[in-house]
């Protein structure tokens, strides 16, 4: 991971994995083969969340996209829009054992529940 100057790696971690949207995003490249477009996850998620599909791709390549970068979980080329996760073992240990619960990767829509 990079460290942002002056930060605890492990504060980052965690003020990183705040926000939702960027825990959907970590959880889709994980569940997903860890490779897909900025433009096939703002599809997702904004089915995933009944928003407008152009504010998420804005949130995501000038927000959630950049930070995402900066500390290493993910590869992101905004010139052709391809994401390509990292790994993170913290990340993947919160995943394996339901501490990071994710809309876009819960069993339920999976089955086709609410």
């Amino acid at each position: 991971m990079t460290r942002i100057a002056g930060a605890d790696p492990t504060d980052t971690t965690f003020e990183i994995l705040t926000d939702r949207l960027r825990r959907e995003i970590l959880c889709l490249l994980d569940k997903e083969g860890n490779a897909l477009t900025d433009d096939e996850i703002a599809e997702i998620l904004a089915a995933t969340y009944d928003a407008p599909k152009q504010d998420i791709a804005i949130a995501l390549r000038h927000v959630h996209l950049p930070k995402l970068k900066q500390v290493g979980f993910i590869d992101y080329d905004d010139r052709n829009g391809q994401l390509h996760y990292q790994g993170s073992e913290l990340v993947e240990l919160l995943l394996e054992n339901g501490f990071m619960e994710c809309k876009t990767c819960g069993d339920d829509l999976e089955s086709g529940e609410s």
